[in-house]
């Protein structure tokens, strides 16, 4: 694990940091050799002022995030923060009043979300929220083992045996499985009923079930393809894998893992087809596993710390001295989490300069963001600069066929990188040498993007997370395409024109990066 932070984790550290704080100095540069590990983790404590059972987390970003709390029928709460769990606003009920237990908190994007309020009927109250701030009731759930949307009317719920399903937000669901187990057990065949116990869906269309069952403890895992409309049974292991009260969760359509009550981690890498134990890694009894991005992820419950740094082929464990049981988390991006857990405790986890937070309690360290993209992103504002600096001293009548007019500026190569082969004449005597240097450091920058997507993705919301997917390439190809019409400008307007389109299309790159990793541009 590294024992550094980049520029880029130091700067998101500091905008981290609530309004009116001090914010620490950047550490001095190290001399010599050997150094000391400039920053650690540490999980401060942010708990709410009342004595409540807080029953789930779920940020959409750093700083915008909610809890719910509740116990036995009452002290149901939903409150909210946007500023990183230093300052809490109840938005519905009272933790220490008498409305019934809110859960299940849940969602898409930054806006869209759901929240599940428990009733003394057989369905509780489903809430949605479509802009943040205002919450509706959307529906009803029936008592649930486990809810997920993948839109903001599409969602399946498990009750005990069957998977139902919603195309209108909650407000009817009709079944679409039952789920039952054909086996053969010591050569004879025989049915049995089981439990889903989880989902996870790696796109709008592509998720997966967990299942369980008494009778016959095992491994069993059910896929949709079609958004949950209908299911297909992919494993049916028989065995010491007790899938009951375990977690699944998927990174993509084929990488997946799950959590089992006997502590065991398995992965899949194949859609779900074929399972192995993860060597040396455990979780803790079927908890929960959620990733910030594709290569880090967490579980957390009972005090029990597991994580991963590298996609889930080595997990960690660590025990944390927490003062109260924790009961559930939130990780919206690898360098800051929250836990929750009983009489309001809420604690903030954030990498810190060594130093600062030596009375909290102190966490595993998860590596730093790579800055390969904002560095070159860098490189290729300098470079404009300089063209833009170069084109500024050519007169407005300029053209190719008044070259003595233009100070030639060195000859480029021919490049593909700006999407043209022939420079044009007049960018050639003009700026020649600059647009050279910029296409090298264009071509650095699309070698980057993939790696860049994949290890930085957003999967703690997954409309967002394929969002993102698609718009790093993008912002890359309108970067292309507005080099390959500098290429070809006949004349210093239309160079200015075309220059002004590069600039504007390098922010957009640089926003889709900076989005990647959920930091403010």
């Amino acid at each position: 694990m590294r024992r550094h932070f980049s520029k880029l984790a130091i700067y998101m550290m500091l905008m981290a940091v609530p309004a009116g704080a001090q914010r620490p100095a950047r550490p001095p540069a190290a001399s010599g050799a050997a150094t000391q590990p400039r920053f650690h983790a540490i999980l401060e404590p942010i708990s709410i002022t009342a004595d409540a059972q807080l029953t789930d987390v779920f940020f959409v970003t750093v700083d915008k995030g909610w809890v719910t709390s509740g116990e036995g029928s009452k002290h149901g709460a939903l409150l909210q923060t946007s500023d990183g769990g230093t300052t809490w606003t109840t938005v519905l009920g009272d933790p220490e009043g008498s409305e019934r237990p809110f859960y299940g908190l849940q969602f898409l994007d930054q806006t869209t979300g759901f929240v599940v309020q428990k009733t003394t009927a057989d369905e509780d109250k489903l809430l949605r929220t479509t802009d943040g701030a205002t919450w509706k009731v959307s529906g009803t759930l029936p008592h649930s083992y486990g809810y997920r949307f993948f839109t903001p009317t599409v969602g399946v719920d498990a009750t005990d045996r069957t998977i139902l399903r919603t195309t209108d937000g909650g407000r009817t669901w009709t079944k679409v499985l039952d789920c039952q187990i054909r086996l053969q057990v010591q050569g004879v065949n025989i049915n049995t009923w089981c439990t889903i116990w989880s989902f996870s869906f790696a796109s709008a269309t592509v998720g997966y079930a967990l299942a369980g069952s008494l009778d016959a403890r095992g491994l069993y895992v059910y896929k949709t393809t079609d958004a949950g409309a209908t299911w297909t049974q992919l494993v049916a292991q028989p065995g010491p894998n007790d899938a009951r009260e375990g977690h699944i969760v998927f990174k993509n359509e084929k990488a997946g893992y799950v959590c089992l009550r006997t502590d065991a981690i398995l992965s899949t890498e194949d859609g779900g087809v074929t399972w192995d134990e993860v060597p040396g890694s455990t979780c803790h009894m079927g908890a929960g596993v959620a990733f910030a991005d594709p290569e880090v992820g967490w579980s957390v419950d009972a005090n029990q710390f597991v994580w991963t740094t590298n996609g889930g082929a080595k997990w960690s464990r660590q025990q944390i001295s927490a003062a109260y049981t924790l009961r559930a988390f939130s990780v919206p991006r690898r360098d800051r989490g929250y836990l929750v857990g009983d009489h309001g405790l809420i604690y903030r986890y954030h990498i810190v300069p060594v130093g600062i937070g030596a009375t909290a309690i102190s966490a595993p360290l998860m590596p730093a963001f790579s800055t390969a993209i904002e560095d070159k992103a860098t490189e290729l504002e300098q470079a404009v600069t300089q063209i833009e600096t170069t084109l500024a001293t050519v007169p407005a009548d300029a053209t190719a066929a008044g070259g003595a007019n233009v100070t030639p500026a060195g000859s480029a190569a021919t490049s593909t990188a700006g999407g043209a082969d022939v420079l044009a004449p007049f960018l050639d005597k003009c700026c020649g040498k600059g647009l050279s240097s910029l296409d090298l450091i264009f071509k650095a920058v699309v070698g980057l993007v993939p790696d860049y997507t994949e290890k930085y993705k957003n999967l703690n919301l997954i409309t967002l997370g394929l969002r993102i997917a698609g718009v790093l390439p993008d912002r890359t190809d309108s970067l292309r395409a507005a080099i390959k019409t500098f290429r070809s400008a006949k004349d210093k307007p239309s160079a200015d024109q075309a220059l002004a389109s590069i600039k504007t299309a390098l922010a957009g790159l640089r926003a889709a990066a900076d989005t990647a990793v959920q930091k403010t541009p």
